[in-house]
């Protein structure tokens, strides 16, 4: 190891939004389903969730709600040893969802958004220190 990767604190940071993904099992519809799976989803929270398993030293910058779901995508980021030091939360702002569909073939995937308004749809760019 160099003397710059022994003093660098992480080796990947991803700025991004985490956002609620509530699925059916697959081959359900979501048109009928009676209960839904929650897990956290986000293309930049799990590279770096990927990358801590691997034993990188990551971190994730967002902004999100101050309530418990924005609790929740914390915790489960931390569980997965990512830093989240560096997350913004907000009062009185929401967690943007995914609804996502696994179909058997010879359906597609079908995944709907609700993003619009977001916490990290509001983020500034004075919110993240940039050093």
């Amino acid at each position: 190891m160099t003397a710059e990767q022994a003093t660098r604190r992480l080796d990947v940071v991803s700025l991004g939004e985490s956002m609620l993904r509530l699925s059916v099992p697959t081959g359900a519809r979501l048109d009928a389903a009676q209960s839904l799976d929650l897990a956290i989803g986000g293309a930049e929270g799990n590279v770096c969730v990927a990358l801590a398993r691997l034993g990188r030293r990551t971190g994730w910058v967002g902004r999100l709600p101050d309530h418990a779901l924005g609790t929740a995508v914390l915790r489960a980021y931390r569980a997965d040893g990512v830093d989240v030091s560096a997350a913004r939360r907000v009062p009185n702002e929401r967690l943007g969802t995914y609804f996502i569909e696994y179909a058997s073939q010879p359906r597609a995937i079908s995944v709907i958004y609700d993003r619009a308004d977001s916490a990290a749809a509001h983020m500034p760019v004075d919110d993240i220190d940039w050093d």
